[in-house]
């Protein structure tokens, strides 16, 4: 029997009804996600008769489903018949700015922003005034809160309707003057964007209410009134700019809450800029401005201030006059107690020395700068090193070697693990800014006690600097260099781990395929250097030393190929394991890492047929790395001999599918 025309019609509402009923929550979100769908079934009639007033009964919902409502009501304009038609969805957005969560209410007012902006101005009168009328008479906070986030929009599409802007400006002030903190913040919140959208003559009014709202109660209320600044110094003429906005700073700068300080140390560039189209002599202002919360009493406000440094200073004029005023502040700053206030400058000290220039910086800042590099906090030290390569851009030569580099020598045997690494990773741009005899002079020594730093970070971070700084300096440096921190050195160590590390050393370099000022010559013979201490290594008696030597083959002389590179992650061996050869694997050793992955350790061991020889290396890798495999084959270590096995049946595969590679696919 076939369903009858009212079932017909009816079907689409009563399968979303049913949905919506639905006992689970993803149902009913997947329902209101398909409420286009649904309307353009129902036709623009029955959506605003039947399915509008449906969904203002979903009220009691939860949460999440009020907000994919509301989100969804303000995309159904088109649904309901066009924008002659919009207001019929007031009213389910009218209960969903009643509700108690915020991010219910939020989003309610972004639907009902879409929704005004699309009606025709005539219907602003008739149907958004009586709305937000409503909602700010409501007895709710919640429902006031929500009056002041939709009147901007209301202005701007008065546009030209003064009699109805004012109407809304009148609702607005009674907003900002509301017994509720809250529903004042919201009206703090939204006062910039009610003064960009009223008419010149009605501007005044809502700088009346921000002079109010500057001396509420409530520090809330009064942080709001920072981020007005900007939009009032832009809108208001150049005679009251003095009256309104320099003052407000000025009063904001030494309000009683530290949060409302904080915010104004915060907020120096957006403040200045509201100043500098109408105030010639800003610069002075704003340097009082920046002195005073510089000296705050509160750390927090300090904070603030030192973390905008630069951005302070490159609102300010670049005079001797500016720089003997803010120098002894920041230098105070970086002497400050709170650990926290230090950090801040040690993190944005160059950028203010980059402002100043390199001569203004020298002369300045040089001295604040070597404090913090010795501060007592490791936290502060390594905010500073962090931005260690930004020295050759603002310091010369000179300056650098005479104050920074016996600064880093001391931090590079820094007790702190962290700040030694921080060293450590800096090393390559160290190499580049200082030249090969410079940096042997300085860190040289220094690497290889890297090399057998007891900390693994450091040492894993060792061995891929040292290819970094080999890249950058040279082969025959790095040649050097390998001979004597890294044969000679860790390699001979007694302790197993730092001969580990020499291999993730001898692993790195050799995957160099170019290095500053280095032929192809000097490149092979930096990686034959390696290779033979590979070859030596083969035969040390631990266990995972044999097994990371069959590593940096791979990683030398295999690489991912092309079509397949980028294979399955997963845990793998790392240096940890045994020192004796019996027993089983030790902390995941049956598990290699990928030759072509730039750290040991971290990745599953792919098919044979994903590998190819490096370019240029299969004649190396048939006469050095396989012999090396080959013995290892025998190692009286399983896990050691059947990795070597594995890589060893790799390499036969790699140098197959190198010498006959596969057709081109159609």
């Amino acid at each position: 029997m076939q369903p009858n025309h009212y079932e017909n019609q009816n079907g689409p509402v009563n399968v979303l009804i049913e949905e919506l009923r639905h006992e689970d929550t993803q149902a009913r979100l997947n329902a209101i996600r398909q409420l286009g769908t649904i309307c353009v079934a129902l036709g623009p009639e029955r959506t605003c008769e039947e399915l509008v007033p449906f969904l203002s009964e979903l009220i009691d919902d939860d949460d999440e489903i009020l907000i994919a409502v509301s989100e969804q009501l303000g995309n159904l304009v088109e649904a309901v018949g066009g924008p002659e038609h919009a207001h019929v969805l007031l009213a389910p957005l009218e209960e969903l700015a009643n509700v108690e969560e915020a991010m219910v209410r939020s989003q309610a007012s972004r639907s009902f922003c879409t929704l005004i902006e699309s009606m025709p101005p005539s219907h602003i009168a008739q149907h958004v005034y009586q709305l937000v009328n409503r909602l700010a008479m409501n007895d709710w906070f919640t429902s006031r809160s929500s009056a002041s986030g939709l009147i901007a929009s209301a202005i701007r599409r008065a546009a030209g309707d003064e009699v109805v802007q004012g109407d809304f400006v009148r609702v607005f002030k009674r907003l900002c003057s509301d017994d509720t903190p809250m529903v004042r913040k919201s009206a703090g919140e939204n006062l910039s964007a009610v003064a960009e959208a009223v008419s010149p003559t009605l501007l005044e009014e809502v700088v009346e209410e921000f002079n109010k709202l500057l001396g509420d109660t409530q520090d809330t209320v009064r942080q709001t009134m920072v981020g007005n600044i900007e939009s009032l110094g832009k809108l208001l003429p150049k005679d009251r700019v003095q009256d309104v906005v320099v003052s407000a700073a000025e009063t904001l700068a030494r309000d009683a809450s530290w949060r409302v300080r904080y915010l104004v140390s915060d907020s120096l560039e957006s403040i200045s800029r509201a100043m500098e189209a109408s105030m010639p002599n800003h610069g002075e202002i704003m340097l009082e401005l920046v002195c005073t919360v510089m000296e705050d009493a509160e750390a927090e406000v300090r904070t603030g201030a030192a973390t905008n440094l630069a951005k302070a200073a490159s609102v300010l004029p670049k005079t001797e006059e500016v720089v003997s005023r803010l120098q002894p502040l920041v230098d105070a700053l970086s002497q400050d107690p709170i650990v926290h206030v230090r950090a801040a400058v040690a993190e944005k000290i160059l950028e203010l020395a980059a402002v100043w220039g390199a001569e203004t910086a020298v002369s300045s800042l040089m001295s604040v700068i070597l404090r913090l590099m010795r501060d007592d906090s490791p936290d502060v030290r390594l905010k500073l090193l962090e931005r260690l390569a930004e020295f050759g851009e603002l310091f010369n030569l000179e300056h650098i070697s005479q104050a920074l580099l016996p600064c880093v020598r001391e931090l590079a045997k820094d007790p702190m693990w962290r700040v030694r690494l921080s060293i450590l990773r800096q090393s390559p741009a160290l190499a580049t800014l200082l030249g090969r005899e410079s940096f042997d002079g300085v860190l040289k020594k220094q690497v290889a006690d890297w090399l057998k730093d007891p900390v693994f970070a450091v040492r894993e971070d060792a061995a891929l600097n040292f290819a970094e700084v080999t890249k950058n300096v040279g082969a025959k440096w790095g040649l050097s260099l390998f001979e004597t921190t890294v044969k000679t050195g860790a390699a001979t160590s007694s302790n197993y781990l730092h001969r580990v590390a020499a291999l993730f050393t001898a692993a790195h370099v050799g995957t160099l395929t170019e290095a500053a000022g280095s032929s192809p010559s000097d490149l092979a013979a930096l990686r034959k250097e390696a290779l033979d201490l590979a070859a030596h290594m083969a035969g040390d008696r631990v266990a995972n030393v044999r097994l990371n030597v069959v590593k940096c083959v791979e990683k030398v002389f295999l690489v991912a190929s092309p079509s397949r590179r980028g294979a399955g992650e997963s845990g793998g061996a790392g240096e940890g394991g045994r020192e004796n050869g019996a027993g089983g694997a030790a902390n995941g050793l049956k598990t290699a890492s990928a030759p072509g992955s730039d750290r040991f350790g971290s990745f599953q061991q792919p098919p044979q047929e994903q590998w190819r020889v490096r370019k240029g290396r299969e004649k190396e890798a048939g006469e050095v790395a396989m012999p090396i495999l080959e013995s290892l084959c025998k190692d009286p270590d399983r896990d050691v001999s059947n990795f070597a096995t594995a890589s060893l049946e790799r390499f036969k595969s790699a140098l197959a599918l190198t010498s006959n590679p596969p057709l081109p696919s159609d």
